[in-house]
C-alpha cells in the first residue's frame, strides 16, 4: 500500500497513507476512485425520536460537523453546526429526502419530521 501513494515505509507511517487515501481516494484497475475531501463526508445529523404512546410522533434532525478543516488528528470529533452550515446540511436533507415523500421543516437550525396520519412529514 505504501508504494501505491509514493510513501516509504522506513520513513511514512500508516497515517500518512490513510491521509492520502482521503485525499486522492482507493485504487482500482480504473484509477484512483472515492477521494473522501468533500464537505458531505464531514456534515451529517443526530436523530432524536419522540414518542406517543408507542407510535413515533416526531423525529428532530440536528446537524453536526466533523470539523473537516481540522488536522487529520482531530478530523470526526461532531459538534453542533451553526448559522449557514447548520441550514446547508438541513437544506441538503430536505433534498435528498422529497424522493422519499419525507418533507423536513427547519425550524431555528432544527430540521423537524412530523408524523401525519398516512406517514412521517415535515407538513402539520
Amino acid at each position: 500500500m505504501f508504494d501505491i501513494y509514493n510513501k516509504d515505509p522506513r520513513i511514512d507511517t500508516d497515517a500518512e497513507v490513510t491521509v492520502d487515501e482521503v485525499a486522492k481516494g482507493y485504487p482500482t484497475a480504473e484509477g484512483f476512485v472515492g477521494p473522501q475531501s468533500g464537505v458531505e463526508f464531514y456534515e451529517s445529523v443526530v436523530a432524536i425520536s419522540r414518542f406517543d404512546g408507542n407510535q413515533l410522533a416526531e423525529l428532530q434532525l440536528y446537524p453536526i460537523e466533523l470539523r473537516r478543516t481540522n488536522r487529520f488528528a482531530n478530523r470526526g470529533v461532531p459538534r453542533l453546526a451553526e448559522g449557514q452550515q447548520a441550514r446547508s446540511i438541513l437544506e441538503r436533507m430536505q433534498k435528498l429526502s422529497e424522493p422519499f415523500g419525507t418533507r423536513i421543516e427547519i425550524e431555528n437550525q432544527i430540521g423537524r419530521i412530523r408524523r401525519r396520519s398516512t406517514g412521517l412529514s415535515g407538513g402539520h
